[in-house]
């Protein structure tokens, strides 16, 4: 094997019992329902933050301002870019604790939720978006996963 002689044999070792096909299917839907969710929430809270949704009588005025459109846009697609990695993640983490280790559902649950959410703790705006991200993760609680 090359990529033994190479020192990067053990690497790959861990994958051995990993049904790749299927993490891989998980991670693009996850990443897929992420992106469409926070496209979402981002268009919500980005309305809500630069005052597009207070006033209908002065919101076309308000969309003619370039600094206020680049603010929503740029909160916008933050968001959905954080919610497309974020679920991805979960669901890869998910899917291998789930094949590899033997912690359970639970388990697996509790360590993609805390694997996925850490990078994305220190950003402001995901943090106001955190209720959404239970939400995505309640639902594939409830729906069993997305890989049954």
């Amino acid at each position: 094997n090359s990529s033994s002689a190479a020192g990067g044999g053990d690497a790959m070792a861990i994958f051995e019992d990993v049904d790749l096909p299927d993490c891989a299917r998980n991670a693009f839907a996850g990443g897929f329902i992420g992106v469409v969710c926070g496209f979402m929430f981002g268009t919500v809270e980005a309305g809500k933050t630069s005052g597009l949704t207070a006033d209908f009588g002065t919101m076309g005025k308000k969309l003619r301002d370039p600094v206020l459109m680049r603010f929503f846009f740029r909160n916008q697609l933050a968001t959905t870019a954080q919610f497309g990695a974020f679920f991805c993640t979960y669901q890869t983490v998910r899917c291998i604790l789930e094949e590899k280790t033997d912690v359970g559902t639970w388990g697996a649950v509790g360590g993609a939720s805390a694997a996925s959410l850490a990078p994305f703790a220190p950003s402001r705006l995901f943090r106001r978006n955190l209720p959404w991200a239970a939400a995505l993760i309640g639902m594939d609680i409830y729906s069993g996963g997305l890989q049954k």
